[in-house]
């Protein structure tokens, strides 16, 4: 309780850590079934990286997982209230003649980009790192190639090609 987190202040904890404590505290695992908050804290952060394409701070994510959990807010409700948000229509709604993508084609191209060149799907939070960087203009479709190709999987995987060819050729 109160002695805990006097000690986690003069410990000089971080957000990070007293959440932590929080969250393994009796009262939080009493109010909220494990279940239920983890769910909610799984929906939050996909939601976020949907619609926001970037991944929640631990308060956003905190204060959303409760909603989701506990207030009855549902998944579509928050999409909606993200999408109304000044960071989405920053980020997504584009006029006419604006050069810059908008979310679901920024999307769409970094998907299609990390397919061709690592051959697999890209995992959530690379997709929306590379799809909000396009989004905003800050990269470039060749930018993102180069650096998927400079990339230790790249070089692993061309590498392992090239034995296996190699392999391959010394049994026939």
């Amino acid at each position: 309780g109160k002695e805990a987190y006097l000690a986690l202040c003069r410990q000089g904890a971080d957000y990070a850590e007293f959440r932590g404590h929080l969250r393994e505290s009796h009262e939080y695992t009493r109010r909220c079934k494990t279940v239920k908050c983890k769910e909610a804290d799984k929906k939050s952060v996909a939601i976020y990286r949907e619609i926001l394409m970037r991944e929640p701070s631990l308060e956003d994510q905190d204060a959303y997982s409760v909603l989701l959990a506990r207030s009855g807010l549902d998944e579509d409700e928050m999409r909606q209230i993200l999408t109304r948000s000044a960071e989405y229509r920053d980020l997504c709604v584009r006029e006419e003649g604006d050069p810059r993508l908008g979310c679901k084609e920024a999307l769409r191209v970094a998907r299609q980009t990390f397919n061709e060149v690592m051959e697999r799907e890209p995992d959530a939070r690379g997709l929306v790192v590379y799809a909000r960087e396009l989004s905003l203009n800050f990269t470039s479709v060749e930018r993102i190639e180069e650096d998927l190709r400079s990339s230790a999987e790249f070089r692993d995987r061309v590498s392992l090609k090239k034995k296996g060819g190699v392999m391959v050729e010394r049994v026939k």
